[in-house]
């Protein structure tokens, strides 16, 4: 068996790039920027595997074809060099060796991966990877709603964040309790950032990574750990500071219909994960938003299926304002 390969999975904007910000602080452990790409491969390894091996070919095309992959600043001859020299005979050994030889060039001898919606396709993965031990990060969802709306992010409304953030959770739990202790840790950011070198000693433990003091220190060198990230630094401004208490305070920072909206849409959830909630009852104007926000996301995610060209973001967008103000 391999060494475990650790995988940083989770909600977007619930301190998966802070997590990976301090296991990559570690002199052996290499995180790259997210590998979106590995998704899309592991759903169909057909693709890529054939009766003699390999396809060399169509694995290197359709990592130069992947947007997020060209950001690694790698070459394509440097990567198919890479390879051969590494011969990998399967789809998850094409990958190990990549990320092998992205962890060489920066001198160090481990790798893991931070890609938060692979906490969808964990069974799928832990198959491919039977090294795999999934890190599920989970946050306060309003918080996470917080940094959504308050960012250039793709998710613009708190409605949408709470249907997404509980959706993501609940599959993750569950795949999660499939799993096992072995191969799947959930760990809360509220903690991290109290206790970080707790949670770090116990993440390391299960990993099998000594630990190192250069993991609380990520902060001094945010550019150089984030790699690829550093063209949006400005989206992870706090990786400059050490870890902070109440960066975002759903309590002080967001306005009352927001946090109506997110607790009648994921009030329960808060509620098993010991964060409670605020608003005990749900009036009927929260619903009937509620249910113009469900249209929204669902009209969403058909566009999604069928277009990765999102130049038609904006005019949703547009047209989801509307329905809030008139809501």
């Amino acid at each position: 068996m391999d060494v475990p390969f650790p995988y940083i999975v989770g909600v977007p904007r619930s301190g998966t790039t802070l997590l990976r910000a301090m296991l990559s602080s570690h002199p052996d452990l290499a995180i790259p920027e997210e590998a979106s790409f590995r998704l899309k491969m592991s759903v169909k390894p057909e693709r890529y595997e054939h009766a003699h091996g390999l396809d060399l070919d169509a694995f290197v095309s359709a990592l130069f074809a992947d947007g997020i992959f060209r950001s690694w600043g790698l070459s394509e001859e440097e990567v198919r060099m890479a390879l051969r020299a590494a011969a990998p005979r399967s789809l998850s050994d094409a990958m190990r060796a990549l990320f092998l030889y992205v962890a060489r060039k920066e001198g160090k001898t481990r790798y893991g991966d931070k890609t938060p919606q692979a906490v969808m396709l964990m069974p799928r993965l832990s198959r491919l990877f039977p090294e795999a031990r999934f890190i599920h990060i989970i946050r306060d969802g309003r918080d996470v709603a917080l940094s959504h709306i308050n960012t250039e992010s793709f998710i613009s409304s708190a409605g949408e964040v709470a249907i997404r953030w509980k959706t993501i959770i609940e599959r993750g739990q569950s795949d999660g309790l499939i799993l096992g202790p072995e191969r799947y840790r959930e760990v809360r950011y509220e903690q991290l950032v109290e206790r970080p070198e707790a949670v770090l000693h116990s993440l390391c433990a299960y990993i099998e990574l000594d630990f190192h003091e250069s993991m609380l220190r990520y902060f001094d060198r945010p550019l150089e750990v984030l790699g690829a990230t550093r063209q949006g630094i400005g989206f992870h401004a706090s990786l400059h500071k050490p870890p902070t208490k109440g960066l975002r305070n759903w309590r002080d920072q967001m306005k009352a219909p927001d946090l109506e909206i997110f607790e009648a849409i994921a009030g329960d959830l808060l509620e098993r994960l010991a964060y409670g909630r605020s608003t005990p009852r749900t009036d009927i104007r929260t619903r009937v938003r509620v249910g113009f926000v469900r249209l929204f996301v669902a009209g969403k995610e058909l566009v999604k299926r069928r277009t990765a060209d999102y130049r038609w973001w904006p005019w949703a967008r547009l047209v989801y304002g509307r329905l809030r103000r008139h809501g």
